[in-house]
């Protein structure tokens, strides 16, 4: 889902279970935790959640965390951080990875958004 800009649209949460998910994801953007845990550690089963998140957010659970990197990774890019570094910060076990999840959420690699905002 490219977007026409850097901006990106990251569906907000208000759903007090879902919220949750989403305050641990912007304390720690890295955190690993897979859709079956959270929805281990909320009582629900795996498809509830998935049904849930996507009522309450319009994507599916995978996609809202690429979006939502994405989002940390503009940050982190404008305040002067390596593509390599926001790569590792966010959790990536490669830049190449990194940049693959990137283009496909923006259309764009990090280095030509941020280019593009210079």
């Amino acid at each position: 889902m490219p977007t026409s800009d850097t901006s990106v649209w990251l569906p907000q949460i208000e759903h007090p279970l879902l919220r949750g998910v989403a305050d641990a994801l912007d304390l720690d953007p890295a955190d690993p935790t897979a859709a079956e845990e959270w929805a281990r550690r909320l009582a629900l089963s795996t498809r509830h959640f998935s049904r849930l998140f996507k009522q309450e957010t319009g994507v599916t659970f995978s996609t809202w965390r690429s979006l939502h990197h994405v989002k940390h990774a503009l940050v982190l890019l404008a305040s002067g951080h390596s593509v390599t570094r926001v790569a590792m910060d966010l959790g990536y076990g490669s830049t190449s990875a990194f940049i693959e999840m990137f283009k496909r959420c923006t259309g764009r690699t990090p280095g030509a958004s941020l280019a593009r905002e210079l």
